[in-house]
């Protein structure tokens, strides 16, 4: 009977165990945080700077949560108190870390796997301060170690890249230098076996005149398997989305400018691009806003429009097997009185902070040779956002980079829904539109070709509703692709230093 009994009670206990359903983390400093992650069809992670250790060292936190948020495993690695994260990436095997201290001129790189164990933790010096903090990693996505880009300068100024295994032992390397200038890398992806470079080539440092083009190179090896100029002979293309198909096509798409710039005010219109494995251009076109986008809006039954030249940060291309959807989100750099005011008083222009108004969703639909068949716009609250002014004048791709990696953005993913198998998109908000402070919500907009949108908001729930504040500059609120049918929502509060985490059912009212 004791023996059934015992039975029993492990049954329940391990029942309650696997049922979380939500989830606290105290002690987060704002510093360094930036969200938390999915990890398809296993869980969630998020990290963070915690308490100071001993002897000039500090704690910075993995923790790793499964779906039901149950906690896996809470991992400190301890770095140099004046590092500074550069990023975390994972594989879909294992996670890499990385951390500059500028003081030591030195970048400390560590591997943990999927159950929170460190495999390897190294410091590598720099011989120059820039260098370190040029330091940039990107995970292979194929379960098979990870890039590591840099600039270096000898007797020119380039960009070393390097793929490590999960032992940060080396696989291969390369070096590129420009004799006549400067190169550098503005961004890369990685899939399939492929790592896509962005690089910029300029005649000196504060030259206006880009060379853009994309580099593939094989990620066995690091051979150059091809490069594409962004410049088509009238526009320059600033790539901001990538798919990377199983065949190893390339298809991006991102704003453009005219001419051979990298940036200015406002764009000048939209590229859709697809290259095959060997580089060639299979699709290409190019549109406009004044004259081919409007025209395209007149040709659906929607009736909305698209203010001037807008910026467009493109979030993900999907592949819908006759074509392709890309979801965008439009914003403006916008000028703030104490900026300028910041500016008359003589202040270093790369320490004031520069305001952006992210604002709607545009939809774009292409068919499978670049030929735009419907534009559809999402509206919803326009969020301000500020950043250093060092990050504000970057331009081009590298600003588009890095506000989407900085989470700056509203979008949190695409997905269909479990009942209808209706595409949606899933975003986050934290003021509702007429009300100017209104409670943070999940938005939920289906995103059918030809049909006009449908929006749900489904408000942060009671479950999290103690931990609310009335101002955004306190919060941060995202959303988390889950189980099948549900969605993992996230509200960090910078005032308690907490992050709460709970589990809802991903459906349209």
């Amino acid at each position: 009977m004791r023996k059934i009994l015992l039975s029993v009670l492990f049954l329940f206990l391990v029942v309650i165990s696997g049922s979380a359903q939500q989830a606290q983390i105290t002690g987060v400093r704002k510093k360094e945080f930036r969200g938390v992650e999915s990890i398809k069809d296993k869980g969630y992670y998020t990290f963070y700077v915690n308490e100071k250790a001993k002897g000039g060292m500090v704690e910075f936190m993995l923790e790793i949560y499964d779906l039901e948020l149950n906690q896996i495993k809470k991992t400190p690695i301890l770095i140099t108190k004046n590092s500074q994260l550069i990023g975390g990436e994972f594989n879909g095997k294992d996670f890499l870390f990385a951390f500059s201290d500028f003081n030591k001129k030195q970048n400390t790189f560590a591997t943990v796997d999927l159950e929170g164990n460190i495999i390897k933790q190294e410091t590598r010096q720099n011989k120059k301060t820039a260098t370190a903090g040029s330091t940039a990693i990107y995970a292979s996505m194929d379960e098979d170690g990870f890039f590591i880009t840099q600039t270096v300068k000898e007797k020119a100024w380039g960009y070393h890249v390097e793929k490590v295994d999960r032992n940060l032992s080396p696989l291969w390397e390369k070096t590129v230098a420009n004799n006549k200038g400067i190169v550098n890398i503005e961004a890369a992806e990685a899939g399939n076996g492929q790592l896509l470079l962005i690089s910029a080539e300029r005649p000196g440092a504060l030259s206006s005149k880009v060379t853009g083009k994309i580099v593939c190179l094989n990620g066995q090896d690091g051979a150059i398997k091809y490069e594409q100029p962004l410049f088509d002979g009238k526009v320059t293309g600033i790539p901001s989305a990538f798919l990377i198909d199983k065949e190893g096509n390339v298809v991006t798409a991102g704003m453009y400018f005219d001419g051979e710039k990298w940036d200015a005010v406002n764009s000048d219109g939209i590229f859709f691009m697809k290259l095959s494995p060997d580089g060639k251009k299979t699709a290409y076109s190019t549109i406009d806003w004044d004259n081919g986008i409007q025209n395209t809006l007149k040709a659906t039954s929607r009736k909305f429009s698209i203010g001037s030249k807008p910026k467009v940060l493109f979030h993900k291309i999907v592949d819908t097997g006759n074509g392709y959807q890309i979801i965008s989100e439009t914003f403006r750099k916008t000028v703030k009185a104490g900026t300028v005011l910041a500016m008359a008083a003589g202040s270093n222009p790369n320490a004031i902070p520069w305001g952006f108004t992210v604002m709607d969703y545009i939809i774009f639909n292409y068919d499978q040779n670049g030929k735009a068949l419907d534009i559809n716009k999402i509206e919803k609250p326009y969020k301000s956002i500020y950043v250093d002014g060092y990050i504000a004048s970057m331009g081009g791709v590298s600003l588009a980079y890095h506000l989407r990696k900085y989470k700056m953005f509203t979008f949190d993913f695409a997905t269909r829904l479990r009942d209808t198998d209706q595409p949606v998109i899933v975003y986050s908000n934290f003021e509702d539109a007429g009300i100017g402070k209104g409670n943070p919500y999940v938005g939920i907009s289906t995103i059918k070709m030809g049909e006009v949108s449908q929006t749900t908001k489904m408000p942060l729930t009671k479950k999290l509703s103690p931990y609310l504040t009335d101002s955004p500059d306190d919060a941060k609120t995202g959303a988390l692709l889950s189980k099948p049918g549900f969605v993992c929502m996230y509200h960090y509060d910078k005032k308690s230093q907490t992050i709460n985490l709970v589990l809802e059912e991903l459906k349209m009212k």
